[in-house]
């Protein structure tokens, strides 16, 4: 079976990584739910991707994953119409999180499931 590398939130709030193994990436998700901790991000381990799956899944993990932002300007102008920047600014940091989730193999549905729980 696959080893898959892992970074889950327990709790208490503690972040904690480890290695788990797992048919494919839906049941690593489901282990790890059953420790009791949340998953942020579920990756295969390098030893077994080969080849061109490993390059396509760097260039993934370049795109969606955890790249540096790019500076932001100042505003000068006025706030776009259609909502406040309070309200923007939420809305962004859902987008944000959704993206991270799903970037870690969870899919959209469980990542907007697990989102909505955190919330509530």
């Amino acid at each position: 079976m696959p080893q898959y590398t892992y970074k889950a939130r327990k709790t208490s709030g503690q972040i904690t990584t480890g290695t788990i193994e797992a048919a494919d990436r839906r049941q690593a998700l489901q282990r790890i739910q059953q420790n009791g901790t949340q998953a942020l991000a579920v990756n295969e381990a390098e030893s077994a991707r080969t080849g061109r799956a490993a390059k396509w899944m760097k260039g993934l993990q370049t795109l969606g994953g955890s790249h540096q932002a790019a500076p932001r300007k100042e505003a000068t102008s006025q706030p776009p119409r259609g909502g406040s920047p309070r309200r923007e600014t939420a809305g962004l940091g859902l987008l944000k999180r959704l993206l991270e989730l799903h970037s870690s193999g969870m899919p959209v549905g469980d990542s907007i499931r697990t989102l909505s729980q955190r919330l509530s």
